[in-house]
């Protein structure tokens, strides 16, 4: 499973719940929610909103439920910093659970070139040397 944004979203919370994915992606997202609930932002969707998410599970959390599979985060080094700067403090707390069964090579977390857009090379790399 693969998605960009809101769809990175997505990426991240199913793969949580569902293990019949075997390999995710998700794209310009994590850490987004946790930074804007920190600034108490209200422009957060109401589907980003279910009961007690960032009280119980942050995204570092939600990587733990997705761990062992294999899962990369993705964020452009010019999106806006909102998409990228939470998400690297929390990746190596993220990282820890694929570390702590010796599965590095399962998780990444890339700050690629780019914008609020898909990093095709990366993305297509793990997703086939993982399924």
């Amino acid at each position: 499973m693969v998605g960009l944004s809101y769809g990175g979203y997505y990426a991240q919370v199913t793969p949580a719940v569902d293990p019949r994915i075997k390999v995710s992606v998700s794209s310009c997202y994590f850490g987004v929610q946790e930074g804007r609930y920190a600034k108490e932002e209200l422009s957060v969707p109401s589907d980003f909103r279910f009961m007690n998410r960032m009280t119980l599970f942050n995204d570092a959390d939600l990587v733990a439920l997705i761990c062992p599979r294999a899962h990369q985060i993705q964020a452009g080094s010019r999106d806006n910093a909102s998409h990228r700067e939470t998400g690297k403090q929390i990746a190596p707390r993220a990282a820890e659970f694929y570390e702590r069964l010796n599965l590095n090579d399962r998780f990444e977390h890339v700050i690629f070139e780019g914008g609020h857009e898909f990093n095709d090379k990366a993305a297509w790399a793990f997703v086939e040397k993982h399924l």
